[in-house]
C-alpha cells in the first residue's frame, strides 16, 4: 500500500487536476460519495452531524451532506468558519447543499443530539497543533461519545509525521483520500485514525511515484509474495547457515531466543559462537544449534580475529544480542581492530550491544559502516538509534520514517527502527512501515527473537541483493508482529506474553499468511 506525506499528496492533487484534467470539484464529488458509502455501513443511525472547516476537507463534507440529504437521511452540517472565510470550492459545495434545503449551524452545543459525527474540519495540509477555535470544536465532538468518521486525516493529526494535538479527533474510521498518509500509520496519529480505509479517487499509483512517494505499508499479499521457496528436494544446506554471536554469562537467554528465531523462520543451520565456559549452557538452551567455543576472549586482539573468522564461514552473521558491555572498552582501546571486524565478507545483522559499541566510537561509528562491503542490517530501538544518530529520542519519534531513511542512505545500511509501527528503511531511499504487533512485544527477549528471525530469513536467499534482503527483513518483521497478535488473541494477553511464548506462534503466523487467513 502506497503511503504519502502531505506535500506529496498536494503534488498528486496538482498533477491530477493540471496534467490529467480531472477537476478539483470532480475529485470532491468522488470523495464525498466514498464518505457516504462508509456512513451507510452503520446501522440504526438517527442523526448525522458533519462538522466542516473552510478548506477542501470541508467541501468533501458538504458533498457528503448533499448526498445524504437526497437519500432522506437526517443530516445536519456544523460550520466551524464563516462562509466568507471558506475556499471558493467549499463555498460552492455549501451553496449546493443549501439549495437542496440543507441547514447549517454554528452551535457546537447541538452536537450532543447526533448519533454519528463526521470530521471534515482539517485535512492533509494542516499542522497538528490546533487553534483555540478548532480546539473548541474537537473537544465538543469528543465529548459526545458517538461514533466518528474522519475525512482524510483526523483533525489535529499531522499527516506527514503522525504528531497529534492533545485534543485531536479520535476517529473510529478514517477515509483516506487518494492514498494513505504516513501520519495514519505512525503513532500517535495511528491511535487517532481508527480503522483506515482508502478511497482511491481513481488516482493511479504511478502518479504517486512521480510525486516522490517512497513509503509503503506492508500487507499480507506483499509479504506472502516475498516468502522464500522451499523445493521438495531441499536439505539443510539449501537454506544456509546463520552464525550468531549472542549471549553472555548473565544473558544466555538472548542466545536461545536468537537461535530459535532463526530456526523457526526456516534457516537450515545455526552456529552459535560463545565464550569459553558458556558452551554447555548454550548446548542445553539450544540443542539444535552448532556450538563453537572461542578459546580466547573476544575482547582481545586475538579473540576478535577468531570471532571474525568464525562468523565469516556462515551465510549471514547476527552479532550483538546480550553480549554485554565488554566490547565497548575494547573498541575504545583498539578501534582499528573493531573497524577491521566490520570487513567480514558476509551479510551482517547488528543488534543491541554491538550497536551500542558502534555508537560509542568516534563519529558514532562512521568508520565501521564505511568498512562494510556486504549488506548491513541494523535493528535499533529508539534509544539505541538515538546513540547512533545523536538525535534525541523524542525527535526521532516525531518523524521516524524520515530520520531512519536519512540514516539508511547516509551509511548504506538497512535500518529496522523498532517500536510501534516498526520502520524499515533501505539505502535506496525506500521505506516500509509494519502494521503488525502489539504491546506484548514490549518485553525483554522479543527483540532477540526478531534479530534471529531477520538473520534466518536472509540466510535463505540464494543471492544477497539489496531488494531481496530488504524484503526478507520485512517478512521477518511482519511475521514477528503477527505472531504476537495471534499469541495474545488466544493463549496469552499482551501483559503476560513472553519471548518464549512468541516463538510458539511463528509457525501459526506463517500458516495464516500463506493460506490468506489473517485476521486483524
Amino acid at each position: 500500500m502506497i503511503v504519502l506525506t502531505s506535500e506529496q499528496m498536494r503534488e498528486v492533487d496538482r498533477r491530477m487536476i493540471e496534467d490529467i484534467g480531472v477537476s478539483a470539484s470532480a475529485l470532491m464529488e468522488v470523495a464525498g460519495v466514498a464518505v457516504v458509502r462508509e456512513i451507510e455501513s452503520y446501522q440504526r443511525i438517527d442523526r448525522i452531524g458533519i462538522v466542516v472547516g473552510k478548506g477542501h476537507n470541508g467541501a468533501d463534507g458538504f458533498v457528503a451532506a448533499r448526498y445524504l440529504l437526497c437519500q432522506g437521511s437526517d443530516v445536519q452540517v456544523f460550520a466551524v468558519d464563516d462562509k466568507t472565510a471558506c475556499s471558493p470550492l467549499t463555498i460552492a459545495a455549501w451553496q449546493a447543499y443549501e439549495r437542496l434545503g440543507g441547514k447549517v449551524s454554528d452551535d457546537a452545543n447541538a452536537l450532543g443530539q447526533m448519533s454519528l459525527l463526521i470530521d471534515a474540519i482539517l485535512g492533509t495540509g494542516a499542522r497538528f497543533l490546533l487553534s483555540p477555535k478548532y480546539r473548541m470544536w474537537t473537544k465538543a465532538m469528543r465529548q459526545v461519545g458517538c461514533p466518528m468518521i474522519s475525512i482524510d486525516v483526523p483533525t489535529g493529526v499531522d499527516a506527514t509525521t503522525g504528531e497529534a494535538d492533545d485534543d485531536a479527533i479520535d476517529a473510529d474510521v478514517t477515509v483516506a483520500m487518494g492514498f494513505a498518509k504516513v501520519g495514519h500509520l505512525q503513532y500517535p496519529g495511528r491511535a487517532h485514525t481508527g480503522r483506515l480505509t482508502v478511497a482511491s479517487l481513481s488516482m493511479p499509483p504511478w502518479l504517486a511515484y512521480q510525486a516522490g512517494a517512497y513509503v509503503t505499508c506492508l500487507t499480507q499479499s506483499s509479504v506472502r509474495s516475498w516468502l522464500p521457496e522451499r523445493p521438495a528436494t531441499s536439505h539443510k544446506g539449501t537454506f544456509a547457515q546463520v552464525g550468531i554471536w549472542a549471549g553472555s554469562r548473565t544473558m544466555q537467554g538472548a542466545l536461545r531466543f536468537a537461535v530459535e528465531g532463526a530456526y523457526r523462520v526456516g534457516a537450515g543451520l545455526v552456529q552459535s559462537i560463545v565464550d569459553d565456559g558458556c558452551e554447555q549452557i548454550a548446548l542445553a538452551l539450544c540443542p539444535e544449534a552448532i556450538v563453537k567455543r572461542l578459546d580466547v576472549p573476544y575482547d582481545t586482539p586475538e579473540g576478535i580475529l577468531h570471532l571474525k573468522a568464525a562468523l565469516s564461514s556462515s551465510s549471514v552473521a547476527l552479532c550483538g544480542p546480550g553480549i554485554g558491555q565488554r566490547l565497548i572498552d575494547f573498541a575504545h582501546e583498539h578501534p582499528s581492530l573493531l573497524n577491521d571486524f566490520a570487513k567480514m565478507p558476509v551479510t551482517l545483522v547488528a543488534d543491541a550491544d554491538l550497536l551500542n559499541t558502534i555508537a560509542s566510537m568516534p563519529e558514532h561509528g562512521e568508520a565501521f559502516f564505511q568498512n562494510r562491503e556486504q549488506i548491513t542490517v541494523i535493528t535499533p530501538h529508539p534509544k539505541e538509534f538515538s546513540r547512533l544518530t545523536g538525535v534525541a529520542v523524542a525527535d526521532i519519534q516525531k518523524d521516524r520514517a524520515a530520520i531512519a531513511r536519512n540514516f539508511a542512505i547516509k551509511y548504506r545500511v538497512i535500518v529496522v527502527l523498532k517500536g510501534a509501527s516498526t520502520v524499515i528503511a533501505s539505502p535506496d531511499g525506500k521505506v516500509m512501515i509494519n502494521p503488525t504487533g502489539n504491546t506484548g512485544l514490549a518485553k525483554g527477549g522479543t527483540g532477540d527473537v526478531l534479530a534471529g528471525m531477520i538473520a534466518g530469513m536472509i540466510a535463505q536467499l540464494p543471492e544477497k541483493k539489496l531488494a531481496e534482503v530488504t524484503h526478507a527483513v520485512a517478512v521477518a518483521v511482519y511475521l514477528h508482529g503477527y505472531a504476537a497478535e495471534l499469541a495474545t488473541r488466544s493463549a496469552h494477553s499482551e501483559q503476560s506474553l513472553l519471548a518464549t511464548d512468541l516463538l510458539q506462534f511463528i509457525g501459526k503466523a506463517f500458516h495464516a499468511i500463506i493460506e490468506g487467513t489473517m485476521q486483524r
